[in-house]
């Protein structure tokens, strides 16, 4: 059983920690817009990150700073998977392991028992091939309509992000999801909250503009 700070991290803690942050939504097509909006933004993000490990020539301390934002934010991916897709679609995380098991538990999964059922083949050199081929199991969302198809595709997203924690950033699902649990509790201290969700927008782009500013004075002194 994967312990952290002494919490059991099992799908039903995941996906009750999750849901303490999920927005009360009024409509149904809004739910199903921020799952797939919100998958494809963390992907794009995830992407991007590996772009600049492989690409941007950073600094040691860079390099340290993007590769620990990448493996968080596959945490988001499956924060989407886990909230607002699985409310859609009626569907539990216990679910999402049961397909992947192939069995049914009575209890709860330890998050971490994916390793055991998954092929851990992985070309840590031909980094693109193995980007392409977790984009073509990511892509499997664009064409699942039914919740028993829906169920069959989040189950190989997360053997897939699992496979990519172990292999690229030698970290496992269990600690990428207690951290993003961690992250929440203290962003969302008593669950999602509008008025802090819109200061975060505010103070990202204000965040940003800043340090364009202070790249270009650096340049230009």
């Amino acid at each position: 059983m994967a312990i952290i700070k002494g919490e059991n991290i099992t799908t039903q803690w995941y996906q009750k920690n999750a849901l303490r942050t999920l927005n009360d939504f009024k409509d149904r097509d809004t739910l199903k817009l921020n799952a797939y909006m919100g998958v494809i933004g963390e992907c794009g993000e995830f992407f991007d990150y590996i772009k600049k490990l492989y690409t941007h020539n950073l600094n040691l301390e860079k390099q340290k700073e993007v590769y620990d934002l990448a493996r968080k934010v596959l945490g988001d991916i499956v924060w989407y998977l886990i909230t607002s897709l699985a409310v859609y679609y009626d569907y539990t995380m216990d679910e999402i392991y049961e397909q992947i098991t192939k069995k049914k538990s009575f209890t709860s999964y330890d998050v971490d028992c994916v390793y055991d059922f998954m092929d851990s083949s992985f070309q840590k050199e031909n980094i693109l091939t193995e980007m392409l081929n977790f984009k073509t199991v990511l892509n499997k969302l664009d064409t699942a309509d039914t919740r028993e198809e829906i169920i069959k595709v989040v189950a190989d997203i997360i053997i897939e992000i699992a496979k990519v924690l172990k292999n690229m950033f030698n970290s496992s699902l269990s600690e990428i999801l207690y951290l993003n649990i961690e992250k929440l509790r203290k962003r969302y201290p008593n669950g999602f909250s509008t008025v802090i969700s819109n200061s975060r927008i505010d103070t990202q782009k204000k965040y940003k503009e800043e340090e364009s500013m202070q790249v270009l004075k650096r340049i230009k002194d």
